[in-house]
């Protein structure tokens, strides 16, 4: 399917995926909210491990990237009967790479979080958190080989419903089984991350039902597992090498971020733990803008439309940053009550607000630099996103420690992500107005 550079287009792909990432939100904050009301401990111990857990998962998704960026060129170019066979290659990678995924969760966390960690309550938590989310990981590939397809074809609306089917579950698998409700065991933090794999296992059976008999995507060719083209897998891997590593470098800041506060003290944790939350459902629509300028770019590309895609990366980038300060006006109206969607302890919330106003300024930084960063890798520049990643994590941690030694203040450590968006955007810019980029083949 061949899209176009209107606005009109841009919202016809990116609401639904907004929608679906309300619901994606929903599943990221449900486990620490209904662990906020057991313990300070166990909520920090969600927020670790949900964060490795995250960071493991997005360097998943980062394989499908590739995927994607593929799907939408061919879809540009109208070879459709190309795109069943790039789904193929990409699910079989994906559930190869999510059985490495599942033995660095299962074997490794436990040994590394042990070493950076200094509270042991946390330390037992967090483990036991992972043992149960390990599994979970199968599913979450498989989910973003189908989410790679349906963007890449322009069809997003299928990604709203799996997220919604993903997010009921969470919700009620996490009241049962946290707290003991129905005949159930009381399992606390087990019981938060059992509800969230199973949760990813219905949103995967969700897309393979959806795709087996929706008839529209039988044009695409799917599940044929023809022999495999090893040109096509090589196309890829050479496409999403560069990304999973980018991944690998922003989730692995964003880690190293959470170790950092630990060593402050639970409090602080516990304080961080509810603004990530809260930076989660205020980003939430911004994601939406950038799946589709990744899916855009490429496709305008894929329809000999270079030279219009600036003028598309500035439409989608004038959607976000309007987005964005309505969303950012609203939560400064109403600070406490965006907080407390995560937490009911009053001094937490009362020690939050600076940090969270800070947050605020991070994200309409964000809203612009990120639909550009996307842009940069829609056009099959993987690797210049790779460098430029690394080097905003160069700049972002070494920020990060210096304030350690000068100002442990929580809220002074969350200007990093101020920082961290703006060189972020302004690399990104600057490779994209040099049109670099249009000597790039994949």
């Amino acid at each position: 399917m061949q899209v176009k550079s209107t606005y009109s287009e841009i919202l016809r792909i990116s609401l639904p995926v907004m929608v679906a990432g309300v619901a994606q939100t929903i599943l990221g904050i449900t486990d620490t909210a209904f662990l906020g009301r057991v313990g300070e401990i166990e909520m920090d111990a969600s927020s670790i491990g949900g964060v490795f857990y995250f960071v493991m998962m997005m360097i998943g998704m980062a394989l499908g990237i590739g995927s994607q960026i593929m799907i939408a060129r061919k879809s540009g170019e109208k070879m459709e009967n190309e795109i069943g066979g790039i789904f193929d290659q990409s699910l079989v990678l994906m559930i190869l790479f999510s059985v490495i995924i599942f033995f660095m969760i299962e074997y490794l966390s436990s040994i590394f979080i042990g070493s950076f960690l200094k509270s042991k309550e946390v330390i037992t938590q967090t483990n036991i958190f992972l043992r149960y989310r390990a599994f979970g990981i199968f599913f979450v590939m498989i989910a973003v080989s189908f989410r790679s397809l349906y963007v890449g074809i322009a069809e997003t609306r299928v990604i709203t419903y799996s997220s919604f089917v993903m997010a009921i579950v969470n919700i009620i698998l996490d009241y049962v089984l946290v707290f003991g409700h129905y005949g159930f065991p009381k399992m606390g933090v087990a019981g938060a991350a059992l509800a969230s794999s199973i949760a990813e296992v219905s949103g995967a059976v969700y897309y393979f039902i959806h795709s087996i008999f929706n008839k529209t995507i039988f044009k695409y060719h799917l599940f044929r597992f023809k022999e495999f083209s090893k040109t096509s897998i090589m196309k890829i891997v050479n496409l999403s090498a560069p990304i999973v590593m980018q991944y690998f470098f922003s989730m692995g800041g964003w880690f190293i971020f959470f170790l950092v506060i630990e060593r402050l003290g639970e409090h602080p944790l516990a304080i961080s733990t509810v603004i990530r939350n809260t930076l989660m459902i205020i980003m939430m629509p911004i994601w939406a803008f950038f799946t589709a300028a990744n899916s855009m770019v490429s496709n305008e590309i894929g329809q000999g439309k270079s030279d219009e895609v600036l003028a598309l990366i500035k439409k989608i980038c004038i959607l976000s940053v309007s987005t964005i300060t309505i969303i950012i006006l609203i939560c400064l109206m109403m600070p406490e009550m965006i907080l407390q969607i995560s937490t009911s302890d009053v001094a937490i919330i009362r020690d939050s607000l600076p940090s969270f106003y800070i947050i605020c300024g991070g994200c309409f930084m964000f809203s612009f630099s990120s639909i550009l960063l996307s842009a940069v890798s829609g056009t099959g520049a993987t690797r210049v996103t790779m460098i430029i990643e690394f080097i905003n994590i160069v700049i972002y941690l070494a920020y990060l420690f210096v304030l350690r030694e000068i100002n442990p203040r929580i809220e002074v450590f969350w200007t990093g992500e101020i920082v961290y968006w703006f060189t972020m955007g302004v690399m990104s810019f600057f490779y994209l107005k040099s049109n670099r980029w249009k000597g790039v083949v994949i």
